[in-house]
């Protein structure tokens, strides 16, 4: 008995062995994880910037700061106080003054202001100071108006959040997003499978080869190069589809690029154009790796074509089409921004606004980069939470999901 113990006891893993003998790959992998801190985690800090009132020149950690000198006025800190004769006529003629306990005692004209009014150190103005000295309230306060002020990176809690709600723009971009995105996924995500399916059922490998080139061909073309395709091709005046139309059939040309309707179905039709190819790359793998003699056995069974790939191959990849669709579903409130810029004119601006363009013309072009950041947190955790939604589905009806 006890010499199976010992020998149970020396079978067992031990884990600082391995390490000791795999060293290297752990070294390896040292690079990637210090990539994925310096590059992902660490920056992922900066996301306070949507609850303060971020200030580009003090950054984004700045505190906010009192000036004792002659800068009170002007809300500009001076680091440059180094003596407190100077601070002496504006402050600290009083110790309750510096720190917010008003000291009735004081007999000095600056003491009975209450440390220049309260609002210094709670960060609310208060109105009824009757002297010149009460007009030094806390730089980076909120304002008489409730407007948040520049000067400092401070904290302002939900108010960017309850500023974003509160505008006709972002519910807008979103309604657009969610629209775009969905219909993405009802006509796009299937498109890969059905063509992946088709490819798979072609005798000639040759024509096979080829056909799977060309559809692969338009992922490498950047939006700018497929926008001027679609103007080339659909333009009013010139586009050679509408030069067709009239040509053939004597009708009108159709507004392609300018009428809402039509623009979306342009903007879904150009994607599943250009990602269809690339997608089918999956599904084929996950063909693939279906075990053949499952096809031999259904052949000595009588079954076609129709009734293999319907019993064989799509089971055999519906794993691989269940996780693509949680990721599709968890980035159905994020949207690039290149597409729908590229693609988007002032006219069909009603439909072809997102999230991504508010953004950039609210953040990059007008500077409000709390505001944007807090609209960038927003569809974060909405994306976040459609994942785990769609994974717990998943699950609940037998499938494997993605964690």
């Amino acid at each position: 008995m006890e010499e199976k113990i010992v020998q149970a006891n020396a079978l067992k893993p031990k884990p600082f062995g391995y390490i000791k003998r795999t060293w290297m790959l752990y070294l390896m992998l040292l690079l990637p994880l210090a990539f994925f801190g310096v590059f992902r985690y660490i920056p992922m800090t900066n996301i306070v910037i949507a609850f303060k009132n971020y200030n580009m020149v003090d950054g984004v950690w700045a505190t906010p700061k009192f000036d004792y000198c002659d800068g009170m006025k002007t809300g500009i800190h001076r680091v440059d106080c180094e003596s407190l004769t100077r601070i002496e006529p504006m402050k600290v003629l009083c110790q309750g003054e510096t720190t917010g306990v008003h000291i009735p005692s004081c007999d000095t004209i600056h003491c009975g202001f209450q440390d220049y009014c309260p609002g210094m150190i709670t960060g609310e103005h208060v109105n009824n100071c009757n002297d010149d000295v009460c007009d030094f309230f806390r730089y980076c306060h909120p304002g008489e108006d409730g407007s948040h002020e520049t000067g400092c990176s401070h904290w302002v809690g939900f108010d960017w959040f309850k500023n974003a709600f509160g505008k006709n723009d972002f519910w807008s971009a979103l309604r657009n997003t969610l629209m775009l995105n969905i219909l993405d996924l009802l006509v796009g995500f299937p498109m890969p499978i059905i063509l992946a399916l088709l490819l798979n059922e072609l005798i000639f490998k040759k024509f096979k080869r080829v056909t799977q080139t060309i559809i692969y061909l338009p992922h490498f073309l950047s939006w700018i190069i497929v926008s001027s395709i679609a103007t080339r091709l659909l333009a009013t005046n010139g586009g050679l589809i509408n030069i067709f139309i009239m040509d053939n059939f004597g009708t009108k040309p159709i507004n392609f690029l300018m009428d809402s309707v039509n623009w979306v179905a342009t903007y879904i039709t150009f994607g599943v154009w250009k990602e269809m190819g690339w997608g089918t790359i999956i599904y084929l793998a996950a063909i693939t790796s279906i075990n053949p003699e499952l096809y031999e056995a259904a052949e000595v069974d009588g079954a076609g074509r129709w009734r293999k790939l319907w019993h064989i191959t799509l089971p055999g990849i519906k794993a691989t089409i269940i996780v693509l669709l949680i990721m599709n579903i968890g980035r159905i409130l994020g949207i690039e921004f290149d597409r729908p810029f590229v693609m988007a004119n002032p006219i069909v601006r009603d439909v072809s606004d997102v999230l991504s363009t508010l953004v950039y013309r609210q953040g990059i072009v007008s500077g409000q980069y709390a505001y944007t950041a807090a609209i960038g947190l927003f569809q974060s955790v909405i994306c976040v939470i459609f994942l785990i939604a769609a994974n717990t589905m998943a699950k609940r009806f037998g499938e494997r999901g993605i964690w």
